[in-house]
């Protein structure tokens, strides 16, 4: 909207981006025997602990150097959504307190908290990226 977007489509779009939260659910929710409304319960509550939220909303103010950077943010929110559902589906396994410990979440939203007070960069991303593959890496093996 401060875009000059109207309000409408805005919403439009706002509620599309998280259609694809709904999708994830129900399908993890069938294969794991879960109702997709538990499972979107435990998608979003790691997802709000995360503090995820508060990243998404930081990833939008990137500043940009090149035409690229907006394609790499895309893509390296989209890895990061995909490290959250992984997360998800060994939270529905585990338990999310067992998962919360086991993988030591806090260093992450410890990690995503100082990203998000300061002026988050692609390269900062990266970094969360590659310590949340670890960490589901290790998780699963």
């Amino acid at each position: 909207v401060e875009q000059g977007i109207p309000k409408e489509l805005a919403s439009r779009i706002i509620s599309l981006t998280h259609l694809d939260l709904v999708f994830d659910s129900i399908a993890i929710a069938k294969q794991h025997g879960k109702s997709p409304e538990d499972m979107l319960s435990i998608r979003l509550r790691l997802f709000a602990r995360l503090g995820f939220v508060a990243l998404t909303d930081a990833l939008r103010r990137v500043h940009f150097s090149s035409p690229s950077d907006g394609l790499a943010i895309e893509t390296l929110t989209h890895q990061l959504d995909l490290r959250a559902l992984r997360i998800t589906e060994i939270a529905v396994e585990r338990g999310v307190e067992e998962v919360w410990k086991a993988l030591r979440l806090d260093a992450v939203r410890a990690q995503v908290d100082r990203m998000v007070t300061k002026d988050i960069d692609i390269a900062a991303v990266v970094l969360l990226d590659a310590r949340l593959r670890r960490i589901v890496a290790e998780a699963k093996a």
